[in-house]
Parts: C-alpha cells; structure tokens; sequence
C-alpha cells in the first residue's frame, strides 16, 4: 500500500503535509484541527476540506487560504475558521488520503492564489 497524505492548512497561512494515517482518522483530525466535531465539505471530487464544525463561534480566526480554495471549487457557506485539513474524497465510504501529484497541485495553487507560506524548517 503507497503513503497517502493529509494536506494542513493553518490560519496564518502556512501550511504542512503529513502522513495520512491507516486508522483512527477521526483522533488524526481532531487532535490536527484542535477540535471536538469536525465538518467535511467536499469542494471537488477530488478534494474534501475538514474543519472545525465550532470554530466561528470558538473565536478561531479566519483561514483566508482554505476560504479562497473553497470558493474557486465550490460556493462556500461561509468563512472557514482555524485549521484545516486537506483529503481525498472517500471510496466506499472510508475517506482517502491524497497523492503526492494531488499535494503538488494543492501546494502550488495555494502558493499562487491564496499568499500561503511555506513554514520554516523545524526539527520534532
């Protein structure tokens, strides 16, 4: 099985790829959005936006880069506020993780379109 990928956007605009994990995706969303109920919003059928269901009225500030994705692939309801996360649609119902051409397209665009930055290099 080939390494899928979860594509996440901050609110200040960075954004960072991380490994899309084989189970247990629903801990992997909350613990990376920092909420209890998380949204999907499918913006293509290629693409699914995760999001903090709560994060208007938690205060989260606006996440202009995920907003601006949004609204060139789909209308979207509203703002989106604090982090999000980046998937593949699902396949029989289970959520997929992104390609690596699916990263590069999203990396691009946002870089392009949205002013996203590309975080500094950090050590874990």
């Amino acid at each position: 099985m080939s390494t899928t990928y979860a594509f996440v956007i901050r609110a200040n605009g960075e954004f960072e790829v991380t490994e899309w994990p084989a189970s247990r995706t629903l801990n992997f969303l909350q613990t990376t959005i920092d909420c209890t109920y998380v949204e999907a919003v499918t913006i293509t059928p290629e693409f699914t936006v995760w999001m903090d269901e709560d994060g208007r009225h938690a205060g989260k500030p606006v996440n202009y880069a995920a907003t601006i994705l949004h609204a060139v692939n789909a209308e979207p309801h509203g703002f989106h506020h604090g982090t999000a996360v980046i998937t593949s649609g699902p396949i029989n119902g289970e959520t997929q993780g992104l390609t690596s051409l699916q990263i590069a397209k999203l990396a691009e665009f946002l870089l392009t379109f949205a002013g996203a930055r590309i975080p500094e290099q950090r050590t874990k």
